[in-house]
């Protein structure tokens, strides 16, 4: 609940915690402000335009749906210099999906370093996600893919975790990693 409305600045929750929150000296409580108050502060929104545009909806796109239903997927290149730097671990992207399947907007949320964030935000950029079939809703889709990128005898993988095969391939490879090195 308080994660979307952080997200939307336009939420009604966002609007009443920004403008009829008032904490008491002692009590910590919530009270309203008197109703002149918040009918300017209504007015000022709506004269200024404060919350005019409407975020839009989107549907969740499930992770391994989303890369077996792929019209054009990819994989991101393991950057040299990451490689070389021994820069490893999980990148995230999180992908807006038009009605038609082509990405509307991404947006890298985690990544190694600056040069393995290029290269998911390059991947992301070129994938093509399915339509949306006949019929349905015209709203968006939201997904994520995820890709870990490993150095495995110094020599950079790239396994893509929304791939059910891929990723038994990538626990397989940690597992045996973890009983050759035993701490």
């Amino acid at each position: 609940m308080w994660r979307n409305h952080d997200r939307n600045p336009c939420s009604l929750l966002r609007r009443f915690h920004l403008f009829c929150k008032i904490r008491g000296h002692s009590s910590g409580r919530w009270h309203l402000v008197s109703p002149s108050a918040l009918a300017v502060v209504s007015a000022g929104m709506i004269l200024f335009g404060g919350c005019s545009t409407v975020a839009p909806e989107f549907e969740p796109y499930p992770y391994v749906f989303l890369w077996r239903e792929a019209k054009l997927r990819c994989v991101p290149a393991y950057p040299v210099s990451s490689v070389k730097s021994d820069h490893q671990g999980l990148s995230v992207v999180e992908l807006d999906i038009r009605p038609d399947g082509a990405v509307a907007h991404f947006t890298v949320l985690q990544a190694p370093d600056d040069a393995t964030r290029d290269s998911v935000g390059r991947c992301a950029a070129q994938f093509r996600a399915a339509p949306k079939p006949g019929g349905a809703a015209k709203t968006a889709r939201r997904g994520k893919l995820f890709f870990y990128f490993v150095i495995s005898a110094g020599r950079g993988e790239v396994y893509v975790v929304n791939d059910p095969v891929q990723k038994a391939r990538l626990v397989l490879a940690q597992t045996k990693g973890r009983d050759r090195n035993p701490k």
